[in-house]
């Protein structure tokens, strides 16, 4: 039910779904990638996906909220990262060519 469904949630909803458990920021991760995979290939509008990233960040966030931690709206949310956007564990290129591969500091 989640992978087809969590594209058409709000933040709030996937959030609280999250926060509760009823659904693990991991298995909304997976969701999330698989979509990518199904339906990026044509409309191109990744440059870079993070997956082992992303993964990783997802099991993290699920062991905090497990041990009640909770950061706020985002915590174990997946997002995408515009490329504009400095990223220290990713190339940063602005959709340019004359920045691919940059690596911020």
């Amino acid at each position: 039910m989640l992978a087809p469904e969590l594209h058409f949630m709000t933040l709030d909803q996937i959030s609280n779904l999250i926060r509760t458990g009823a659904v693990t920021s991991l298995a909304a991760t997976q969701a999330t990638l698989e979509r990518i995979d199904r339906i990026d290939p044509a409309l191109r509008s990744y440059v870079e996906v993070c997956r082992e990233r992303a993964l990783e960040r997802a099991a993290v966030a699920d062991e905090e909220i497990s041990r009640g931690i909770w950061k706020g709206l985002l915590h174990g949310v997946p997002v995408a990262v515009k490329d504009l956007c400095y990223r220290t564990y990713a190339p940063t290129a602005a959709g340019t060519k004359v920045h691919a591969g940059f690596l911020p500091p």
